[in-house]
């Protein structure tokens, strides 16, 4: 069927709806999936092991580089300093 046709159809059925000389197609009820039950936040019980610090500890730290060491990493020179 080309898009006319199917526009054609829908304008003789929309027309004969609203005059009442049809009646509209009955639509299955929507249904929707059941909500997730969630655990209750009470119930949860914090472990001991855990580190609630939640900053990085001394042996986490990464290295400190001096500037002559970052421009070396991130290869920062004066000509695309102009640039920019």
């Amino acid at each position: 069927k080309t898009i006319e046709e199917i526009a054609r159809h829908y304008h003789i059925l929309r027309k004969s709806i609203i005059t009442g000389d049809a009646e509209a197609p009955k639509r299955p009820r929507l249904r929707f999936p059941r909500a997730a039950t969630l655990p209750n936040i009470s119930d949860i019980e914090d472990s001991e092991s855990e580190d609630d610090s939640g900053g990085a500890s001394a042996d986490e730290e990464g290295p400190h580089l001096s500037d002559e060491e970052l421009e070396l990493v991130y290869d920062d020179c004066a000509e695309q300093e102009e640039v920019l």
